[in-house]
């Protein structure tokens, strides 16, 4: 083939061919970032962290009872490290420069809860109470026995609860809520040596009358105590 026909084939076939689609620039993404929002507890140390490409970072919250460390006590000031003494819902802004422009300030909330309840502690192997539900537990035949006394602490500590805040006013009503809820956990009549001991440790340490006024701390911290020893028990 001569060699025009060669070229004049090679124009035409560049020609028809479509053009290679130039891809579109990808759009930049914001200059800084935080998360919308982080949580602790009180007096927790919390970490804000920024993602940016400025060198620094500033802070600012407006809200009384939030504390920014100071950013030049940090070794980056691209996370901020915040606490308060007591709970509430902070805001705090971040901004930053980036190519010498001032960026606009970005918003996380902050919230902080309450403190989480000290655990309580563990029991006594010494305490007689503890003692003697070893002792029941040892002798109990029933094969389920581990998941019956795992159902029953569970039971305990939902008593306590009950006891702290439900709309209760007298132990009798407490009592009678308990025994409701040990039949939806399948634990009434079970394991009867353990029950007949916490059954005693009870009668012992709470009013005998139906119609005594509930005492929500004491009750609470002898469920506590009670749910604590049948879980040592095994």
């Amino acid at each position: 083939m001569a060699p025009w026909v060669l070229n004049a084939t090679a124009g035409l076939l560049l020609a028809v061919a479509p053009a290679q689609a130039t891809p579109p620039p990808v759009p930049p993404g914001p200059p800084i970032t935080v998360p919308a929002e982080v949580k602790g507890d009180v007096g927790d140390f919390i970490s804000v962290p920024a993602t940016t490409a400025g060198k620094e970072v500033r802070w600012l919250c407006p809200d009384r009872g939030l504390r920014v460390f100071p950013a030049d006590l940090l070794k980056d000031t691209k996370t901020a490290v915040v606490t308060a003494p007591a709970a509430g819902v902070f805001r705090l802004y971040a901004y930053t420069a980036v190519d010498g422009s001032p960026t606009p300030a970005v918003l996380c909330t902050v919230t902080v809860g309450p403190p989480a309840p000290p655990p309580p502690p563990p029991p006594d192997p010494n305490d007689p109470f503890t003692s003697a539900l070893k002792a029941a537990y040892a002798a109990e035949p029933d094969p389920a026995k581990a998941q019956q006394l795992a159902s029953l602490a569970a039971l305990y500590r939902q008593a306590a609860e009950l006891a702290a805040t439900a709309d209760l006013t007298d132990f009798g009503s407490l009592f009678d809520t308990m025994a409701r809820a040990a039949a939806t956990l399948g634990v009434a009549g079970k394991l009867p040596g353990i029950q007949a001991v916490v059954q005693a440790e009870l009668k012992r340490v709470l009013p005998s009358a139906r119609s005594a006024p509930l005492d929500r701390a004491l009750a609470k911290a002898t469920f506590l105590k009670v749910a604590a020893a049948l879980e040592a028990s095994k």
